[in-house]
């Protein structure tokens, strides 16, 4: 089986079933508990799944017999709540979901195309002996919020006063020098610009530099504008003149290209999800285990200094010997490193790129 955008059981001799899993914000997890309200489930017949590999991941728990021998459905639940927390102050559980269900004594697999489910938590009121504290105003998000902007990718956006109207802005104008934008808590400065220094109106706009977010959870980055004026002044982008008194003028500069993309994640991996843990794809020796990834060089200069190649590797597996992880990079061809790691450890290649490589 194999669904795009879906994890893996990675536990080894376990039947390697699709899931997935969401985090979910919640104002309380005390007294937490899940329960199935309905599914809408197809089956089919005839269906064999096969184990983990052994030597995919040493650290995790072998599977017994019971998946194997017992006429029962692996795995029992629908969806469960492995672990709850608290993340940049956020209360959150983890729920993770199992689509797929297979017994194999009868070949049978059901598939759970629907799922309605209810989070049930407890609201407990605080003693009166508790000390009330005023938040930091700095993390206070105020709730006079007028416009919720959703962005997908990291760049500069210009919002226009027209904007703010059709997400139901019901206002002439708004104050110009109160307008403030949040994202997590904390501010963001923009760039306004008004006809009128003191009202920002019909034909008026500001732009502000998005960072964008990309997860397992989301990829929808969430800023809010406000005009609630309780901080004072709204943070802006400061401006300078960008004239210069130099002589001549620039013919080379240096650049970054990044090339990354996320299909496959490891939710179980060491510092997750504090760390990255997305990846492009997975290289497994012995067998095919070899990568080709194209990356495009804007205008190279041929006489310019050498270039550096950066490659981030994360390994997956501690079986005998040491070090258990060899990696050979090429470029255009030519062999430009080699790199050793040791099981868990998130690794970086590093490697000078002479200008005749480039072209």
């Amino acid at each position: 089986l194999e669904l795009p955008g879906d994890a893996f059981e990675t536990r080894p001799g376990f039947p390697r079933l699709p899931c997935t899993g969401v985090l979910i914000p919640l104002p309380s997890i005390e007294g937490l508990t899940l329960e199935v309200l309905s599914a809408e489930s197809e089956v089919r017949s005839g269906v064999e799944i096969p184990r983990v590999p052994e030597g995919e991941d040493a650290v995790a728990p072998r599977c017994g017999t019971e998946p194997w021998e017992e006429d029962k459905e692996f795995p029992a639940a629908r969806a469960v709540i492995d672990t709850t927390g608290i993340m940049r102050g956020e209360r959150l559980a983890r729920l993770r979901l199992h689509p797929f269900h297979w017994n194999a004594q009868t070949g049978q697999l059901r598939h759970d195309r629907r799922l309605r489910l209810r989070l049930s938590f407890e609201l407990r009121t605080p003693s009166r002996q508790i000390a009330i504290r005023r938040p930091d105003p700095a993390r206070l998000l105020p709730f006079e919020i007028f416009a919720r902007i959703e962005v997908k990718e990291p760049g500069l956006y210009r919002v226009t006063y027209d904007d703010l109207l059709a997400a139901g802005l019901r206002r002439r104008s708004l104050p110009a020098a109160q307008l403030a934008l949040f994202h997590l808590g904390r501010e963001v400065p923009i760039a306004l610009h008004t006809r009128d220094p003191e009202r920002f109106a019909a034909g008026d706009t500001f732009e502000f530099h998005a960072e964008g977010i990309d997860n397992l959870f989301t990829d929808t980055a969430v800023y809010h504008l406000t005009w609630d004026g309780r901080k004072g002044e709204g943070m802006r982008i400061l401006t300078t003149d960008g004239g210069g008194a130099g002589e001549g003028s620039l013919d080379r500069f240096r650049a970054t290209v990044h090339r990354e993309e996320d299909h496959l994640h490891w939710s179980e991996m060491p510092g997750a999800p504090e760390s990255d843990f997305w990846f492009w794809t997975k290289l497994t020796w012995p067998g095919p285990a070899t990568g080709v990834y194209g990356i495009f060089l804007p205008d190279p200069l041929p006489d310019g200094e050498p270039a550096l190649l950066r490659v981030e590797l994360q390994g997956r597996s501690n079986a005998p010997p040491a070090p258990n992880h060899q990696v050979r990079v090429r470029f255009n061809g030519n062999v430009v490193g080699e790199g050793r790691w040791q099981d868990f450890q998130h690794f970086t290649l590093e490697a000078p790129l002479s200008p005749d490589l480039l072209i």
